[in-house]
Formats: structure tokens, C-alpha cells, sequence
């Protein structure tokens, strides 16, 4: 994999979502990093793209037309007050890591909920994540709980550390959720 400058950041489009898949199934698979147990279906994978169209950014890095990895955003919780924070995931294939690419992709998804009017970016990280952890601090996220063993994968219990960045100063407009970008 080619570092990142010489790649593309760009939307995720449809004819992404195979490559996408493929990415994220082999981590679950291979690692505790998600905690799905199943490899994914595309269909899936597909309706959560489309549902999130307009309001939450799912961005591919390119480099000679092989996706090197992913960042997404998705709702953190359900209830409107949680409607300016957005629960962020990054994932690369395995050859385009320890290259720098985690963090111009994730830096381009986080000025991209920041431009939409997000608030806050929480991160959840499957420990032990030394990488993803350092990732995320050098972002400027921190390190906010811990939930102890709250998930069992790969024949251990696992915890999940969670972490936040602010994307935005200044209250919230209570008529106004953050507004959808195509």
C-alpha cells in the first residue's frame, strides 16, 4: 500500500461497500477489535450505509483503485439530546497500517462532522489497543471510561475503553439537529 498522500480520501459510494466488507470482516474474524462473532452480509452492511446517507460521513481511502481502509460515523445513541455526538470507527487493511494513513483518514472524518455541526466524536476501543489508543490521543480524543469485561471474544473477556473528542464550541440549537451534507 502506497502511503497516504499519494491515495484519495473520498465518500464512500455504493460500488465501495464490497471492499468495505472485506476489511471488516476479516477484523472480525482475526481480532477482538469487533465484537460481532459472524462475518458480516453485504446486504447489512449496505442498509447501514444507506441509512446513513446525508447525516453521518463514511469515507474510503484510494490508492490505484484498491480501498486501503475506512471511517465511518453513526448515531451514538437513539434519543434526540444524543442527536450532536457521533460515534466514529476506523479500519484499515492489514497492508496499508503503520503507515499514517489512520490519521489523515480519521482527520478528514472528524472536520467532516465538524463542518455538519457535530458536537462530540466518541471512539470505543477493544483493549489491549496500544495502536488504536495512540491513534486517538494523538487526535486530541481522551481517554473518558472504561467498561470492564463487557464483552467475551476469541475465548476472553474483554474491555472496551471509551474515548471523546470536541468537534464544536457553543450550545446546541434544541429545534435543530446537525444538518444532513450529501
Amino acid at each position: 500500500m502506497a502511503r497516504s498522500k499519494d491515495g484519495s480520501i473520498r465518500s464512500a459510494c455504493q460500488g465501495d461497500l464490497e471492499s468495505i466488507l472485506e476489511i471488516l470482516n476479516l477484523e472480525i474474524l482475526t481480532s477482538a477489535s469487533n465484537f460481532h462473532w459472524e462475518p458480516r452480509a453485504l446486504a447489512e452492511l449496505e442498509q447501514e450505509w444507506v441509512a446513513a446517507q446525508g447525516s453521518y460521513p463514511w469515507l474510503v481511502f484510494e490508492h490505484d483503485g484498491v480501498l486501503g481502509g475506512f471511517a465511518k460515523a453513526s448515531a451514538f445513541r437513539s434519543k434526540q439530546a444524543y442527536g450532536w455526538t457521533a460515534e466514529v470507527t476506523i479500519y484499515l487493511a492489514p497492508l496499508a497500517r503503520g503507515q499514517g494513513l489512520g490519521q489523515v483518514l480519521y482527520k478528514a472524518l472528524l472536520e467532516e462532522l465538524k463542518l455538519r455541526g457535530f458536537h462530540l466524536a466518541i471512539g470505543a476501543i477493544t483493549r489491549p489497543n496500544a495502536a488504536s489508543e495512540s491513534l486517538h490521543s494523538s487526535l486530541g480524543f481522551r481517554q473518558i471510561g472504561v467498561l470492564p469485561e463487557v464483552g467475551w471474544k476469541m475465548g476472553a473477556w474483554h474491555d472496551v475503553s471509551y474515548w471523546a473528542k470536541q468537534l464544536n464550541d457553543g450550545p446546541a440549537d434544541d429545534r435543530l439537529l446537525p444538518e444532513p451534507r450529501a
